[in-house]
């Protein structure tokens, strides 16, 4: 399962990229950023 770099206020996880597709598809709270989604 291909995983994502998250980081949200700081820390740092990883999650699946299926899950970011289905809950965060806008990009206001989601960028892609050199191969990380990262939630401002």
């Amino acid at each position: 399962m291909q995983t994502i770099a998250l980081s949200y206020r700081g820390a740092q996880t990883q999650v699946p990229a299926a899950w970011l597709r289905l809950h965060c598809p806008c990009e206001e709270c989601a960028l892609i950023d050199i191969g990380e989604r990262r939630v401002l």
